[in-house]
């Protein structure tokens, strides 16, 4: 048995209802469970997260560490006074055509 399970991921990871993340913590993988999840979190929110964790919590290969990587497309946007926020497509964007010359 591992000694913590950390999981990381977008809203299939963390939600209102149980997700994958929970159910491996039910299984009985590790005593102790982190769920770093965000909901419309993007790849780089998740990197990041492993990261933090990591520094703040010292992952030994005692623990077990899942990532479950989002869709490449999500973007999101870090400052120091709301940490990392979705940010959604603007409705309609498309890149400009260029005019042939």
């Amino acid at each position: 048995m591992y000694s913590t399970l950390y999981t990381f991921g977008c809203s299939f990871t963390q939600y209102k209802w149980p997700t994958w993340a929970d159910y491996l913590h039910a299984g009985g993988l590790a005593n102790k469970y982190q769920n770093w999840g965000l909901p419309g979190g993007s790849n780089d929110f998740i990197f990041h997260s492993v990261v933090n964790c990591d520094m703040k919590n010292k992952i030994t290969s005692e623990d077990l560490v899942v990532v479950m990587w989002s869709q490449t497309h999500r973007l999101s946007d870090y400052t120091n006074n709301q940490g990392h926020q979705a940010v959604a497509p603007r409705s309609g964007a498309r890149p400009q055509q260029q005019s042939p010359d």
